[in-house]
C-alpha cells in the first residue's frame, strides 16, 4: 500500500521495514530451499573432494537443528531456542495458508 517504504532512499527505516515485514514472511520457503538444497547436495555421489563433505556437513547439522527443535526445552535452552525459531516460522506459514484461503480472520 505504501511503495515509497521499499526504497531505501525514501525511508530512513528501510532496514528495519526489510528485514520485519518482508524477510520474516520469505524466511520459511528459504529455509525449505535451504534444506532440498542441502539434501540434494549431500545425496550427490558422483563428486569427489571437499564440496560433497561439506554438503553432508551441512546436511546433518540442519537435521540436528530440526531434531533439536522437535525436542525442545527437554534438551536445553539451545533446542528450547531452535523449538521458538522453527514454531515462528511454521506460523508465518500457517498464516499466509489461512489469508490465501480466506479463513484468517482480522479480530484487532
Amino acid at each position: 500500500m505504501m511503495p515509497a517504504l521499499l526504497v531505501p532512499l525514501r525511508n530512513p527505516a528501510w532496514f528495519e521495514t526489510v528485514s520485519h515485514k518482508i524477510m520474516r514472511l520469505m524466511a520459511p520457503w528459504l529455509l525449505l530451499l535451504l534444506a532440498g538444497a542441502s539434501v540434494a547436495g549431500a545425496l550427490q555421489l558422483r563428486s569427489t573432494g571437499a564440496g560433497p563433505v561439506a554438503l553432508r556437513t551441512l546436511c546433518l547439522a540442519q537435521a540436528a537443528f530440526y531434531g533439536a527443535a522437535l525436542l525442545g526445552q527437554r534438551a536445553g535452552r539451545l533446542a528450547g531456542l531452535a523449538r521458538t525459531f522453527v514454531v515462528l516460522n511454521a506460523a508465518a506459514v500457517v498464516g499466509l495458508w489461512r489469508h490465501l484461503s480466506g479463513r484468517q480472520r482480522i479480530t484487532w
